[in-house]
């Protein structure tokens, strides 16, 4: 889990930020870095602040300090930065206020993942056991069969097994002797639709009108085929043909594929039949539209 250290917006005016400044002869960027240094450190390998396990030197060498030895960590302790004990070792001044959310969440999440661990080593134990109870041993006796006739013993013929003992019943044949078993029904392959399906869903009643062919009249009035542009016969030719050469799985069943198709090449063709006709009516091309004409088209 990552920590973020604190950064108060004001610590570049803070008397004791200043003051550092002036006993190292430092720029306030490198001040301000080499405090980001000193607290990174301590986050990552000081929870509690303390940095006795460093030699001041090799403290020096970790904040990126290329000035006297010894110069730095003693300004850091004059300043308030760092607090000094009695045996010589270093912790990090107020160091629980710059990183104590983020170090109490680590722990928290420490905490957490190690009773994740101990309940999924309890569970796998508790699955063991109950494996252990409900399987039979392997090694378990099995009854022997008592032998009513020894050798030699009553009415039997010697080999011990029981005279009046009934042979086992033989399990019914599923078909009758002799027949071959019958094979498996194959599935109905769902047949390719042809010409007549793609008419008989432009005579489907569809959105209100009594035609599908009528309402795609009325929806898309471009295709008048006016100035060589594509008109509706002949777009309605070629998803006719699309239609019969297409796998079952895919043709249609309701005029709604149609639409569909007539509406993906729409908008371009609207948009010029717009820019030439102003708005204007769509002529008499398209409104004397039969569903012969489309039906005579090649499919």
């Amino acid at each position: 889990m990552s920590i973020f250290v604190q950064l108060d917006i004001c610590l570049p005016r803070h008397p004791k930020f200043l003051r550092l400044c002036r006993a190292t002869s430092m720029s306030e960027p490198e001040a301000l870095g080499t405090l980001g240094f000193l607290w990174m450190l301590a986050a990552e390998v000081a929870e509690d602040g303390k940095l006795g396990d460093f030699d001041p030197g090799d403290l020096e060498r970790l904040l990126r300090w290329d000035g006297e030895a010894g110069d730095l960590v003693a300004a850091l302790v004059r300043c308030g930065w760092l607090d000094q004990h009695e045996d010589g070792s270093l912790r990090v001044h107020d160091w629980h206020h710059a990183t104590g959310k983020g170090l109490h969440e680590r722990a928290l999440a420490r905490a957490r993942k190690r009773r994740q661990r101990a309940a999924q080593k309890d569970s796998v134990a508790s699955e063991r056991d109950s494996h252990a109870d409900v399987t039979p041993s392997c090694h378990a006796a099995v009854p022997r069969k008592s032998r009513h006739k020894q050798d030699g013993d009553g009415d039997g013929d010697g080999d011990g097994e029981d005279p009046n003992s009934k042979p086992p019943a033989e399990k019914p044949s599923a078909h009758a002797p002799g027949s071959a078993p019958e094979e498996p029904k194959a599935k109905p392959r769902k047949r390719r639709a042809g010409p007549e399906a793609f008419n008989a869903l432009l005579e489907h009643p569809y959105k209100g009108h009594e035609r599908a062919l009528d309402f795609f009249r009325a929806e898309f009035p471009a295709y008048d085929g006016r100035n060589g542009r594509i008109d509706l016969r002949s777009k309605l030719a070629r998803i006719k043909a699309w239609f019969v050469a297409a796998p079952p799985s895919k043709q249609w069943t309701t005029p709604s594929g149609i639409h569909d198709w007539l509406s993906k090449d729409y908008p371009s063709v609207r948009s010029s039949w717009e820019r030439d006709t102003k708005g204007a009516s769509y002529g008499a091309h398209s409104s004397t539209l039969t569903l012969e004409e489309v039906l005579s088209g090649s499919a």
